[in-house]
């Protein structure tokens, strides 16, 4: 039979069975050659037998080996038998099996690491353990053995294995499960700040894998305290864009540094949550009395709120291709019309006119205007059209260009790519230690949209350069 037709077709257990009963009768008439090629058929492979059948063929090579005194044979195929017996959970007979290969390498290690599995895997952790312990005695560096006595002694006696911890890390420095017993055994007899520092480096090994969310979340859980761990929240809720996390996890964070007195991260963690909620009053007021503690400047996002109906998607455009008179003019519409109906309405509107006027000076001002523009400027605009790259380019060499700057932004096809432009120039400005210019161009955008969660990634660059 072939190897690719045995894998195909499963065989028998009476095959099986009848390829050893023939094996003793050649044994018996001391054809050992053919005895071997029987018990050691190429069809006879794991993925074509059964488990039982194996085991039965296992059994027999490592006895026949053992009588004809081929020691490494039969030491191989009693390992292999053992293995099979403990995945079985038939714990006594594969401590049996690597019982008799112990006997014939009473010298190698490995078979008493086996061994010593079979017990703590079987449930008696107290005898287990001291098999372990014995063997770690004999090779301090048997890392496999530290690590299943690790494992193993979270519940029973966990203090007196503590002292292996480190140096065992040091040998296994990417190995997540020695983390992971580790930190069982630190939090089982509350060191509490070794505990921690595990958790720290486990988020770090775990990134990129299915188990980072839930880690994260329990660390978050278990220690609400340290501003690591919540930070590592949000920053999955960031990658996930689940923003209703989002703005829990930053809502622990200011929280969390209020209680501290980190005034200054407290403002940082409150701006943020106003990227998703610019309206928010409470937000808005505690960023400005967060402020007023630090003696800083009005917040990005310190404004009177423009009612709803004044924010829609063709404000936003002309905001973000640099008209702003579309958006005054609906505003100074609204107060006329409400003048004699609704006085306070009107004095809102007043405020908010008063704001836009404000931002809108802070940004021409910070740009020149058409006069200032030279004359081969206006030439190398005409030629590069609405080419995105090429004026991207132009933009490089005179960044404080109006025209440039329009013709940029018109050239883009999407809300997202001139928002991304913007923020792309307010970094620049927090960076230059120019933070009025980058508060005035977030305080446009908080006006102009309801949620910037999206962009927080490069929004956080902007707050964390304004408040250092």
């Amino acid at each position: 039979m072939s190897e690719n037709a045995s894998t195909e077709k499963p065989i028998s257990d009476e095959y099986v069975t009848d390829v050893i009963k023939r094996s003793h009768i050649e044994f018996n008439s001391g054809n050992f050659k053919e005895t071997c090629e029987l018990l050691e058929s190429p069809e006879l492979k794991s993925d074509t037998i059964s488990r039982d059948s194996e085991i039965m063929l296992l059994s027999q090579k490592s006895g026949y080996y053992f009588i004809t005194g081929e020691k490494d044979k039969c030491e191989k195929n009693l390992r292999k038998l053992g293995a099979i017996q403990r995945n079985a959970g038939d714990f006594d007979s594969a401590m049996k099996s690597f019982g008799t290969a112990r006997m014939l390498s009473p010298d190698d290690l490995s078979l008493k690491f086996e061994i010593a599995t079979c017990v703590t895997d079987s449930g008696d952790i107290p005898v287990g353990i001291a098999k372990l312990k014995s063997l770690i005695e004999e090779n301090p560096d048997f890392d496999e053995a530290v690590a299943l006595l690790l494992k193993s002694s979270k519940k029973y006696r966990p203090e007196s294995v503590v002292g292996l911890i480190p140096e065992h890390l040091r040998r296994n420095p990417e190995n997540i499960d020695s983390y992971r017993y580790s930190l069982d055994i630190y939090e089982e007899i509350g060191q509490k700040e070794q505990a921690i520092e595990i958790r720290e480096k486990l988020i770090d090994l775990l990134k990129g894998s299915d188990g980072l969310d839930s880690f994260v979340m329990e660390c978050s859980r278990l220690y609400p305290d340290k501003p690591q761990f919540l930070l590592a929240k949000y920053r999955l809720a960031l990658n996930s864009t689940n923003f209703d996390l989002v703005h829990e996890s930053l809502a622990e964070l200011a929280d969390l540094h209020t209680r501290k007195g980190n005034t200054k991260k407290a403002l940082y963690y409150t701006e943020l949550q106003l990227l998703l909620d610019t309206k928010s009053e409470r937000l808005i007021k505690r960023a400005r009395e967060l402020r007023e503690k630090l003696g800083l400047n009005s917040s990005p996002f310190d404004n009177i709120t423009p009612p709803k109906e004044l924010l829609n998607d063709s404000d936003l455009k002309a905001i973000l291709e640099l008209d702003f008179s579309r958006t005054i003019n609906s505003i100074t519409t609204k107060i006329s019309e409400n003048l004699s109906d609704n006085m306070e309405l009107s004095k809102t509107l007043r405020s908010i006119l008063l704001d836009k006027v404000r931002l809108k000076q802070q940004i021409n001002d910070e740009f020149e205007g058409k006069s200032s523009t030279p004359v081969e400027l206006w030439a190398k605009l005409q030629s590069h059209e609405n080419n995105t790259t090429e004026l991207t380019e132009l933009f490089s060499q005179y960044p404080r260009s109006k025209p440039v700057l329009k013709a940029l932004l018109s050239s883009m096809n999407t809300e997202e790519e001139k928002i991304n432009l913007w923020l792309d120039i307010a970094i620049d400005a927090s960076k230059s230690d120019n933070p009025n210019k980058a508060n005035a161009i977030l305080r446009l955008l908080s006006q102009s949209t309801d949620n910037l969660g999206s962009f927080i990634p490069k929004i956080e660059i902007i707050l964390g350069e304004n408040q250092r």
